[in-house]
């Protein structure tokens, strides 16, 4: 997966920082050297005339992502005020981004950091791979200098920004720059101060716990000092470095963290977009937005032809089979290492695989491998341990927000998973994939040693 966010040389997030349990749990990372040609009918890379008809194939791609940029695609397009963009602020409006540390459903002072006042204050130009319409980089300069900085993008804004309830734009620049710096995620680092902060509201440390630093939300210079910390694994940042799970833990209040297996929640609120709670709870490697970014279904992009089908933002185990479906449209996207901004529609995303590869897949043969890889790391998991327990969601999550666009809503996420298990023809009673399940994959070897 993280393969995908090392292509895009602007894109800082979603890197594990502070320890994530299934991580430790789960093999690093998988290496494949492909030998075999493939045996497709039609040109391909390695036959005579592949080398054009791969071309072709991306000149189609770029032409109908070209269209769905037109069109509003992700919401972005090189013309899309950066950061917290429109549609963000109808997130904050709707209760799906969380404020205070997931406590609050809205933050008064969005529009301070919205993309629209990035564009006027900082923004000096984009940045963008290769080819590529959408060019969702930002690159700004603050007034303070005349350098060049990257510019935050979405996580980065909401955890330095109505997570800490700090509305100052430059501030999250500088936070985002200097999480660079020291190589750490931003999500998994912005969560985690947020938990010390509200920690330290409710009495559970205090400065005799953080180095004399006072933890008073929107105090940018206390946050700053926490990251400078954390970096340098000093005092309470020794702590903090081991992520939120851990940090609570430690303090006896391990209910109180934000994380799903040791990986911290992202900030697109399960009780604004419904989706995101099987997300979240049913993820391979923690609370991870990449492995489905059904948020964005929930706004209503759907693809109705695989089974992706828009509803209610608040429905729930009538979803699950269309989370299913999704997490294994995202798994094709991580293996190929394509961009999910660009959301390349179903045939030509075959088509494109098949021009690289040398294979002839359909798109039901390519959402079948997404399938087979998602039920695949699933087992891995259950060898390593982990077990139906495993899927769930914070405390939280689970509570009523005060305020905001949700209504009092809370996702069940026991009916979602029931529902999910049997999308999926998983175990009920012990989340694993049944053995008819993995055999129906071609995986009988994983059914022979995971019910054995």
């Amino acid at each position: 997966e993280q393969a995908g966010s090392a292509a895009d040389e602007h894109d800082r997030e979603r890197q594990p920082g502070p320890r994530d349990e299934r991580c430790e749990q789960a093999p690093a990372a998988q290496v494949v050297d492909g030998q075999q040609r493939g045996h497709g009918e039609d040109p391909q890379i390695g036959t005579p005339g592949g080398e054009t008809e791969a071309a072709s194939q991306v000149d189609r791609a770029q032409g109908a992502l070209g269209r769905e940029a037109d069109h509003g695609g992700h919401g972005r397009t090189r013309d899309t005020p950066p950061g917290l963009e429109e549609r963000d602020v109808e997130r904050e409006y709707l209760g799906a981004m969380p404020a205070k540390y997931y406590t609050q459903g809205n933050f008064p002072a969005v529009d301070n950091i919205s993309g629209a006042m990035m564009t006027e204050q900082i923004l000096v130009g984009r940045s963008a791979c290769q080819g590529c319409v959408i060019a969702c980089g930002r690159v700004v300069k603050l007034p303070k200098d005349a350098l060049r900085r990257k510019g935050p993008e979405h996580e980065t804004m909401v955890g330095f920004g109505a997570n800490l309830l700090n509305d100052n734009l430059e501030s999250i620049v500088d936070l985002g720059e200097l999480c660079d710096h020291y190589g750490m995620d931003t999500i998994s680092t912005s969560n985690t101060i947020g938990l010390a902060f509200h920690l330290y509201e409710k009495g559970v440390i205090t400065k005799e716990d953080t180095d004399g630093v006072e933890l008073k939300w929107g105090d940018v210079d206390a946050v700053e000092e926490l990251v400078h910390l954390i970096g340098k694994r000093e005092g309470i940042g020794n702590l903090l470095a081991q992520g939120s799970k851990r940090f609570a833990a430690h303090f006896g209040v391990e209910e109180e963290a934000v994380q799903v297996n040791g990986l911290e929640v992202a900030y697109h609120d399960p009780r604004g977009v419904s989706g995101m709670a099987l997300s979240y709870a049913t993820s391979p490697r923690g609370a991870c937005h990449n492995n489905s970014d059904y948020f964005f279904v929930d706004f209503g992009h759907s693809h109705e032809e695989l089974g992706i089908e828009f509803m209610s933002r608040h429905a729930q185990a009538e979803k699950a089979a269309s989370v299913a479906k999704h997490q294994d449209w995202r798994t094709i996207d991580n293996a190929v290492v394509m961009c999910i901004f660009a959301n390349v529609e179903a045939k030509e995303k075959a088509a494109l695989i098949n021009a690289a590869c040398g294979l002839d897949w359909t798109v039901d043969d390519m959402m079948k491998f997404g399938e087979r890889s998602w039920n695949l790391k699933r087992a891995i998991n259950n060898r390593m341990g982990l077990t139906r327990d495993n899927d769930k969601l914070p405390k939280a999550l689970l509570t009523p927000y005060p305020d905001g666009g949700t209504n009092g809503f809370v996702p069940d996420i026991e009916a979602m998973l029931l529902a999910y298990y049997r999308a999926r023809g998983w175990d009920i009673d012990t989340g694993k994939p049944s053995r008819e399940k993995l055999s129906e994959l071609g995986l009988e070897a994983v059914a022979d040693d995971l019910w054995k």
